[in-house]
């Protein structure tokens, strides 16, 4: 009689790679016995489906016998297995479905051991989207490395790399709504391979990105997975090149997350749609304080125009209670502090005695108000003056 409740494929399958060795080595050894001399050896793939019609025999020893033998045959097995999975004998189907997964998953492993150890930057051995992967990021190692670990966390996804732009984009969502389901409930953090995919695969020229994935991309890379990878990992200069492709496709329109996520992480390829915000007569305050910041980390002093426009800009940026008073920062003070910074001087100087700065974002807004009108007048007239002496001794040179 037969029992579905032999779950020692199920186990095995469930395992990772090195756990299938320590399983299968005493299988194998007992099962797979060596040709006697002068036999023919048999088709590997009609062999396997001789062995999978074995996976529903009435004798256990048998059946252990013929998955042992179906794993080693690797690939080979696996149209075989496929058949089998599709069995109407339960046994037969069940075992199929296990040790196909199994031997896909020898596989693929097989496959990322030779793809890392390759030099051959053509050669892709079956993986998916290297040669797109390769022209954006290069062949390094660490290239490699970080594709590897998108293939492990994303391997379906990847296989929609050369679907229509609708159909790819489809499947980008799909994923992602995975994705927020599962951030939702707190049962799964974002690797980073999931996270690298999604950041190369949604910056297609010719593909559409929902608000979905847009918001789930910035999940992601707040995570301290990401943030820690792009920030001292041996593929930080890879998902440099990935998240600057991210924020050079983002609409100018509410693109305050995108100048976030490249001032916080330190990435110079947000200074472009900073410069372009600044030149925007329709950009959004949020996205203007962002973009000063950006200027004021990145920038150069081709910059000190586009920040002195803002001098008189009274639009409120944070405010903080010191000692019983409401201190409120305006765009104005922020601007001035951009330019000061920028031009490497010191910040008490003009009269901002209160200031806390930031690695990653420059200051803490808060620290930038001034307590009273006053003191913000004689503060951007002293910039006016740094201005004007600096022309001149310019022009004298």
């Amino acid at each position: 009689m037969l029992y579905e409740s032999d779950k020692s494929i199920g186990r095995t399958v469930s395992s990772r790679i090195p756990l299938f060795a320590v399983l299968l080595v005493p299988v194998l050894h007992q099962a797979w016995q060596p040709a006697q001399a002068g036999a023919v050896e048999p088709n590997p793939r009609t062999l396997a489906t001789e062995l999978v019609s074995q996976l529903g025999h009435e004798e256990f020893a048998l059946r252990e016998r013929a998955a042992a033998k179906l794993i080693a045959l690797e690939v080979d097995a696996a149209a075989a297995l496929r058949v089998g999975a599709e069995s109407p004998n339960r046994e037969i189907r069940y075992r199929s479905k296990k040790l196909l997964a199994l031997v896909s998953e020898l596989d693929l492993q097989r496959r990322f051991e030779q793809f890392k150890n390759d030099t051959d930057p053509n050669q892709d051995f079956g993986l998916p989207g290297w040669k797109s992967y390769r022209e954006v990021v290069g062949d390094s190692l660490a290239a490699r490395s970080i594709f590897v670990s998108m293939h492990e966390d994303e391997s379906q996804l990847l296989g929609h790399i050369e679907d229509s732009p609708r159909q790819l984009a489809a499947a980008i969502a799909n994923r992602c709504d995975q994705l927020r389901g599962q951030a939702m409930f707190g049962r799964v953090q974002v690797r980073l391979g999931t996270i690298a995919t999604l950041l190369f695969m949604a910056t297609r020229d010719d593909l559409e990105v929902a608000p979905l994935v847009q918001s789930v991309v910035y999940m992601a890379c707040g995570s301290s997975v990401f943030e820690d990878a792009v920030d001292t990992g041996p593929g930080r200069e890879v998902l440099a090149i990935l998240t600057e492709r991210w924020i050079a496709r983002q609409p100018l329109q509410g693109i305050t997350y995108a100048l976030h996520l490249g001032l916080y992480n330190g990435l110079k390829g947000c200074l472009p749609r900073a410069r372009e915000v600044l030149e925007s007569p329709v950009a959004s305050a949020s996205d203007r304080i962002y973009a000063c910041l950006c200027l004021a980390k990145f920038g150069d002093e081709t910059d000190v125009p586009k920040l002195g426009a803002f001098l008189e800009d009274v639009n409120i940026c944070a405010q903080v209670q010191v000692d019983g008073q409401v201190v409120v920062t305006e765009m104005r003070d922020l601007a001035l502090a951009a330019l000061v910074h920028l031009t490497k001087q010191d910040l008490k100087d003009f009269g901002f005695d209160r200031v806390v700065l930031d690695r990653r974002l420059v200051f803490s807004l808060p620290s930038l108000g001034f307590r009273d009108e006053q003191s913000r007048v004689v503060a951007i007239a002293s910039w006016r003056e740094y201005e004007r002496s600096n022309a001149g001794e310019a022009a004298s040179r």
